[in-house]
């Protein structure tokens, strides 16, 4: 990640890289979704497990959303930007800061993905830099 995104915001991990307030950006890694899975992403997990889990992580990250107020939610993968999407747009929001919550989504760096292994940096700038989350 870039020094300049670091120094505006709080990372943590596993599941979330939360913000300081004023300026707040989440986003969501599924690495804890593995973890539980037994290594399995979660698309292959049994589909009860499958909805169980993303019950337990939506709950969380909801619970997070409403916390930070945040401005954008980036999700690191597919699988994240689709979970963020899920609970912006669903009922576990006050619907006036799902209307503010833009969300969008960066590679996922994963030996799995070629693309992101090649210039996975850059790629992560460019993107935010297009989102205005970073300066051009």
């Amino acid at each position: 990640m870039p020094e300049t995104l670091l120094r505006r915001n709080d990372v943590g991990r596993p599941l979330m890289q939360l913000t300081a307030p004023g300026r707040a950006r989440l986003a969501i890694d599924n690495k804890l979704a593995n973890r539980i899975g037994e290594l399995d992403p979660p698309a292959k997990l049994p589909v009860a497990h499958r909805r169980a889990l993303n019950d337990a992580c939506d709950r969380h990250l909801a619970i997070a959303l409403d916390a930070l107020q945040p401005e954008w939610a980036i999700g690191v993968g597919a699988f994240a930007e689709q979970r963020l999407r899920a609970v912006r747009d669903g009922d576990r929001l006050d619907p006036a800061l799902a209307r503010r919550i833009e969300v969008a989504q960066i590679l996922h760096p994963s030996p799995a993905s070629p693309a992101a292994n090649r210039g996975w940096n850059e790629a992560v700038d460019r993107k935010l830099s297009e989102l205005g989350v970073l300066p051009r």
